[in-house]
Formats: C-alpha cells, sequence, structure tokens
C-alpha cells in the first residue's frame, strides 16, 4: 500500500492539496454529506471538513434549521441558474452518490424550502 496525505487521506498520487486554494466566498455554504460517504476512502468531504467547509451529516428526519430557505446545489426541472454574485443566504451542496443525494434532496426540499439552481461551467457566474 502506497503513502498517504496526512491533510486529504488520498494516496499520494491522487492527492490534490498542492492544487488547493483557500474558498472565499461572501456567504456560508455547507455541505450536506450522506452517512454511507463519511465511510468512502474517495470522499471529498473529509478534506472540505479539514479545509473549513461546514459539514453536517444527512439525518433523513432531521432537517437543520439553518438551512431553511437555503439554496441547493442540483439539478431539477425547475432550477434556475446559480450566480454568486446575485447570492446571499446559506448555499448547500448534497455528498452522495447520485442516488443519494435524489433522497436528501426529495426528503428536504419541502421542510426547508429549498431553492434548487445548477451551475453552468460554460459561464463565468461563480
Amino acid at each position: 500500500m502506497g503513502s498517504v496525505c496526512e491533510h486529504c487521506g488520498f494516496s499520494l498520487q491522487a492527492c490534490f492539496c498542492g492544487q488547493f486554494r483557500e474558498l472565499a466566498f461572501n456567504f456560508d455554504w455547507h455541505v450536506v454529506v450522506h452517512p454511507r460517504e463519511w465511510k468512502r476512502m474517495t470522499s471529498s468531504s473529509h478534506f472540505l471538513a479539514k479545509h473549513g467547509v461546514q459539514t453536517i451529516e444527512y439525518q433523513r428526519t432531521h432537517p437543520p434549521s439553518q438551512l431553511h430557505s437555503a439554496t441547493v446545489l442540483f439539478l431539477t426541472d425547475d432550477a434556475e441558474p446559480f450566480s454568486a454574485r446575485d447570492h446571499d443566504g446559506p448555499l448547500v451542496v448534497l455528498d452522495g452518490t447520485w442516488t443519494e443525494a435524489k433522497k436528501m434532496y426529495a426528503h428536504w426540499s419541502k421542510a426547508l424550502a429549498f431553492k434548487p439552481r445548477y451551475v453552468n461551467f460554460a459561464s463565468p457566474s461563480i
């Protein structure tokens, strides 16, 4: 077994710590992590948590009140483009497999009045 980076936990061959720059936003953003994602060695949530990103473990029946009316980066039929310049309030990223993320969104979206958005990588909106 090869050496492992002490910061991100990835193998030294897969480590991206040298390319990471501190993220500076004018709003709070949270990564909601599916419980199975914490157990995956390839989860970026471990790395993000070590760099100050607020991570919340998903619990189906206990949506956190601080995320009420949050903007969630999630592609739905009614999602609108996301623009950091026009954004206020918390921003949520769901971390898990696509199936897990769909379930997390479905369980919490009504209770928390999520506003779905998507990122258009062809546009310089971030």
